[in-house]
C-alpha cells in the first residue's frame, strides 16, 4: 500500500495518526464511571443481594475506540445461591428488560444499547473459583453450560500487548461492516503477529489480513482461558467466506486511507 491522499509522508504516520484519533476523550472516559454506578444500582435492586459485578470489556484490555466504546459487565452469583447456569440467565434478562427499553439477548448475556455509540453486555454466571475468576456462564447459542474465565480472558489479551493493532484491526471491522467476533478477532491478530515488531504497524496489519484471509473457512480456535472451549462458532459458518472476501478487498487497496474509510 502506497502513500495516503492525507500527505502524511509515510504509512506509519497516517496508521499513528489514526490511532490517536481514537483516543477516547476525557469526558467518554469520564461518561464511562457513571455508566458503572447507573447499570449496577437498577440490576441490583432486582437481583439477589450477594451477587457481585465485574466490569471489563475494551476499556480494561485498552483497546477501546473513540467510534465505538462498549463494557462488558459480568454479574457473578455465587455457588451458595443454588442456582443453575439457566437460572441466573433467565433471571438477569428479566431485570435488564425492566430496566432498559433497548436490549437484546446474545450468546452468553444480553445487549444493552445507548446513545453515541455506546453498548454494554450484561452477562450472568455462577462463580465457581474466586481467585481465578472461573465460572459457569450458560450459552444460548450451544443451549449448554460452558465454564471459562471472562477476567482470564481479557488479561491475556492485554498481556499480549498488541492493543495498537487491535485498535486498528477492529476500526476496520467496524467501518468495514465486517462480521467477526472481537475475541476472536484479537486471538487471530495476536497468532498472525506473533514474532513481530509491535511498532510496525503495517506490517502487523497485513500479517493479521493475510492470517484471517487463509484460516477464517476453515476457522478452529479454542478459548486460552479454557481449551476445552471450542469457540470457532462465534463466528457463523455462513459468514466465513464474507469476511474471507472483505480480506482479501482490504489487501487489495492501494491506499491505507481507503482501507478505512
Amino acid at each position: 500500500m502506497g502513500k495516503n491522499k492525507n500527505k502524511i509522508s509515510t504509512s506509519e504516520e497516517f496508521l499513528k495518526s489514526l490511532l490517536e484519533s481514537q483516543t477516547l476523550l476525557s469526558q467518554q472516559e469520564s461518561n464511562l464511571k457513571a455508566v458503572k454506578s447507573k447499570i449496577e444500582k437498577p440490576l441490583r435492586s432486582r437481583l439477589d443481594d450477594d451477587v457481585n459485578f465485574y466490569f471489563g470489556g475494551s476499556i480494561e484490555k485498552d483497546t477501546a475506540l473513540k467510534e465505538r466504546l462498549d463494557l462488558n459487565v459480568v454479574v457473578y452469583w455465587p455457588m451458595s445461591a443454588e442456582k443453575d447456569s439457566i437460572m441466573v440467565y433467565e433471571e438477569l434478562g428479566k431485570a435488564v428488560e425492566k430496566n432498559w427499553r433497548r436490549t437484546a439477548p446474545k450468546e452468553l448475556g444480553y445487549e444493552v444499547e445507548f446513545k453515541a455509540n455506546f453498548h454494554l453486555d450484561v452477562i450472568p454466571a455462577i462463580l465457581i473459583d474466586q481467585e481465578q475468576k472461573y465460572a459457569d456462564f450458560f450459552n444460548a447459542t450451544l443451549d449448554d453450560t460452558i465454564n471459562t474465565s471472562i477476567e482470564l480472558q481479557e488479561e491475556m489479551i492485554k498481556y499480549e500487548k498488541r492493543s495498537a493493532i487491535i485498535k486498528l484491526m477492529k476500526l476496520w471491522v467496524l467501518r468495514k461492516e465486517v462480521p467477526i467476533n472481537s475475541f476472536v478477532l484479537e486471538l487471530m491478530i495476536i497468532e498472525a503477529c506473533k514474532g513481530l515488531n509491535r511498532n510496525d504497524l503495517e506490517k502487523q496489519i497485513i500479517q493479521s489480513l493475510e492470517y484471517i484471509e487463509k484460516n477464517i473457512v476453515p476457522l478452529e480456535i479454542m478459548d486460552p482461558a479454557n481449551p476445552r472451549n471450542d469457540i470457532s462458532h462465534l463466528v457463523k459458518p455462513d459468514e466465513r467466506e464474507g469476511i474471507k472476501e472483505l480480506t482479501l478487498e482490504a489487501l487489495e487497496e492501494k491506499t491505507w486511507n481507503k482501507l478505512f474509510k
